[in-house]
């Protein structure tokens, strides 16, 4: 059975208990999808397609992303999407199109487009400045929970409960390509930077998460290049650095690991959440990286050496999202009880704090 939930459940925090018949509770993407397996078995299973009266959707998670230059925020909860003034707070747009919750929000690095991915198995791409919806983009069979624009915004990523990646063309909407099918459901994306000096098959470079691995895919040839293994439950978010050398990972484990992307290895592992990690962001020059977790906590780290440096204010619910401007000033944080805050990180204090509706759980 496959219950579909964003809500932190007891099963939100990475604890394995058992369900009926014998069936052992697997959060293997916090709350976006929970699969049940045999629990005499080790292995990791294909997940099971219910009939829709099987599933529930109590509602869709606390979405933020704000424009690289800090102007723009963009938050969701349930179906509706809201465009916010970051200097004014000033509602901008109000976006409506989705038919079920909306799990995901991204902004390309040219701020034209936002794309949104839902349980209702779409993902629609915006114009940012108007608010018009630009493409729906129809193919995935089960719910999108991981996006992600390429580093040249021509290239949309998308990937979730039906275990495929698809690749999508922003300016025409069409699929390009659908990558080969994984045993888990896809649950974090990101693009490597293209180098023109790398070989070719480093050039352009996808990596995807899933259950307890992460995948380096070719772009061009959609071939698997490599499998990195170091989590030990449900990769859950991942970002890439600008300069295209270090990857960083977080998840169900707890941990924040970091590694060599140029040599697929793993570089060090950061401790410190009690929970699962939900969030990760990178600043541009790389020194900055703040992580959200189920322990209603941001934190801020050094990633050169690894250290934590400070502790936010906690928050009064798990932090299920975290967006940071370029400059590293200024960091979006969406929570589950729908409170959205934009913070000072200079000065680690809140700068406005808005409140989004709770909706109703919804059945399907």
């Amino acid at each position: 059975m496959k219950l579909l939930c964003q809500r932190p459940l007891a099963l939100w925090f990475g604890l394995l208990c058992y369900g009926t018949s014998g069936f052992m509770v697997s959060p293997v993407l916090f709350g976006a999808a929970i699969t049940l397996q045999p629990a005499q078995s080790s292995a990791v299973s294909p997940p099971f397609s219910p009939p829709s009266a099987m599933a529930r959707i109590l509602s869709g998670r606390t979405a933020v992303a704000l424009t690289p230059s800090g102007t723009v925020l963009a938050t969701a909860r349930d179906r509706t999407i809201t465009l916010w003034d970051v200097q004014t707070g000033r509602l901008r747009h109000r976006l409506e199109g989705h038919q079920l919750p909306i799990l995901a929000l991204s902004i390309s690095r040219d701020e034209r487009f936002l794309a949104s991915a839902s349980h209702d198995k779409t993902i629609i791409l915006w114009d940012l400045a108007t608010g018009q919806r630009r493409h729906t983009l129809v193919g995935h069979t089960a719910w999108v929970e991981a996006i992600a624009f390429s580093p040249d915004h021509q290239i949309l990523a998308s990937g979730g409960g039906d275990r495929t990646i698809r690749l999508w063309a922003t300016a025409s909407g069409q699929l390009m390509r659908t990558l080969p099918p994984r045993l888990d459901p896809i649950s974090a994306l990101a693009f490597s930077p293209a180098h023109p000096l790398f070989f070719q098959e480093h050039r352009q470079q996808l990596l995807s998460g899933g259950w307890n691995t992460i995948q380096v895919w070719n772009l061009t040839s959609g071939a698997l290049l490599q499998q990195l293994s170091g989590h030990t439950l449900g990769v859950r978010t991942l970002i890439v650095s600008p300069k295209g050398q270090t990857l960083v990972s977080a998840g169900g484990d707890q941990t924040i690991k970091v590694w060599n992307l140029n040599q697929r290895k793993l570089r060090q592992t950061l401790a410190g959440h009690r929970y699962g990690v939900t969030s990760l962001a990178l600043s541009q020059d790389e020194q900055l990286l703040v992580s959200a977790g189920l322990d209603n906590t941001i934190r801020l780290w050094n990633l050169k050496t690894g250290q934590e440096t400070a502790t936010l204010p906690s928050q009064s619910s798990v932090v299920e999202a975290i967006s940071l401007s370029n400059d590293g000033k200024l960091l979006a944080s969406g929570c589950w009880d729908g409170k959205v805050t934009l913070w000072n990180l200079a000065t680690r204090h809140e700068i406005r704090t808005f409140t989004l509706s709770n909706p109703p759980p919804d059945l399907y």
